[in-house]
């Protein structure tokens, strides 16, 4: 595999779910909201094997990386162990009471796997002071591999939640108009809202054309930059919001 896509993504090895792609998609993330990161006090909300807190960490001022689940907590810990400027948390979202503490929240990927979303989002408005920024990322329900997925009978509808999201503990499958929407109920206001990365493949087939060749990571950088272009294709999308 090539040594760009092999960079920073090696901790897949054995997890239930995760693949390459997704590692990247962290790198385009961080590309994507650099600014608000950089030089800040981070809470993470889900830090499933730490890749990614290690990823902050190197941006950030410090990093508290939070988890309902020991095993991802103590796996976390391991992968960043050498990083001095993580901490961690073991809680349920809903029941943190120290949100204030912090100048940025980043929910990437988690917010699928709450079951009562709206009650959690509004506790956190409840929490936060007006200087606060929260990014939350979720996987976008009318990305074009799953528009594909539907005309190929896949699946029924692009919003379905699949046997295999069943079985990783997706609640719900989000568009821009149902995050949007949540987000406004629950009292908060959005700064920015987009995409990232137009999701032309499915996760196993962007990692078999990376690891094949037929694609290589240029590509996949350029095809980031047609984000903002293709909003609702992405493979994933995000608001930036703060207390409202």
């Amino acid at each position: 595999m090539d040594a760009q896509i092999k960079h920073g993504n090696t901790l897949n090895s054995g997890s239930r779910y995760a693949a390459d792609f997704d590692y990247l998609m962290h790198d385009f993330c961080i590309e994507r909201f650099l600014e608000k990161l950089k030089g800040r006090n981070c809470l993470e909300l889900g830090c499933y094997h730490g890749e990614m807190t290690r990823k902050l960490s190197r941006l950030c001022l410090s990093v508290t990386a939070m988890d309902n689940d020991e095993v991802c907590i103590n796996t976390s810990k391991l992968a960043c162990k050498s990083h001095s400027n993580v901490s961690f948390i073991q809680s349920d979202f809903s029941e943190f009471e120290e949100y204030k503490n912090y100048d940025v929240i980043y929910f990437s990927h988690a917010l699928e796997h709450v079951p009562d979303d709206l009650k959690l989002i509004s506790h956190i408005n409840r929490q936060l002071n007006r200087d606060q920024v929260m990014i939350t990322i979720v996987p976008n329900g009318t990305s074009l591999s799953r528009q594909i997925a539907v005309e190929m009978g896949l699946m029924r509808f692009p919003l379905e939640i699949t046997d295999f999201e069943k079985k990783i503990g997706h609640y719900r499958t989000y568009d821009m108009k149902t995050l949007t929407s949540l987000f406004q109920r629950s009292g908060m206001n959005i700064l920015e809202s987009g995409g990232i990365m137009p999701k032309i493949f499915s996760n196993n087939q962007f990692d078999r054309s990376l690891q094949a060749g037929i694609i290589d990571m240029n590509y996949v950088k350029a095809l980031n930059k047609l984000s903002a272009k293709y909003e609702e294709l992405c493979s994933s999308i995000y608001l930036v919001s703060k207390k409202g």
